[in-house]
């Protein structure tokens, strides 16, 4: 069945608000027949659905087709640094018009920011505005990797979330300087 509901949402010329699978199944295993259909939404609730490294891919891949995607919620889910690298291909399309992108609770490390701040510096990312990456273990090295990427002059970052990630003053003297730079 969510095979089928993918495949009328996907061909409907109707783009949802919000779309959050667990209205329609609450199969945990089901979950990623449902990623396709992020491509005709604005606002993707997907936290909490233990996405694996295929439901990764298959978002990226949703993400590089999206024109109308805006608000993804990924948080809560084990998408650990090699999900986020998947995910940053995806981010970095043309085709990705993503303002808001939550990624709290994730298994994050240091390795994942260099993901993003790649995804920071490419010159898609002017349309990102919103990134939380709150209760992940990113530490200061992460700090440090995410500066790069906020100094980018294609970065147009308003709203930056690391509570929780272990980031002490150093880290934040990092942050700091890149936020003033640009």
């Amino acid at each position: 069945m969510c095979t089928v509901l993918t495949y009328i949402l996907l061909m409907s010329e109707k783009v949802l608000d919000e779309f959050n699978p667990k209205r329609f199944t609450s199969k945990q295993a089901d979950y990623w027949r449902l990623i396709p259909a992020v491509r005709c939404c604005r606002k993707a609730l997907l936290d909490g659905y233990g996405f694996d490294k295929t439901c990764c891919e298959n978002m990226s891949s949703a993400l590089q087709s999206s024109n109308h995607l805006i608000e993804l919620n990924l948080s809560s889910n084990h998408l650990q640094d090699s999900g986020v690298k998947l995910l940053s291909d995806g981010l970095k399309s043309p085709h990705c018009r993503l303002n808001i992108l939550r990624f709290s609770i994730c298994n994050l490390t240091a390795q994942s920011c260099e993901s993003l701040s790649s995804v920071l510096q490419s010159s898609n990312s002017n349309i990102l505005r919103e990134l939380d990456l709150n209760n992940n273990d990113l530490q200061d090295s992460g700090g440090k990797v995410l500066s790069d990427g906020l100094k980018s002059p294609n970065c147009q970052l308003e709203i930056l979330r690391l509570s929780g990630c272990m980031v002490t003053e150093k880290g934040c003297h990092y942050v700091s300087l890149a936020l003033t730079s640009n």
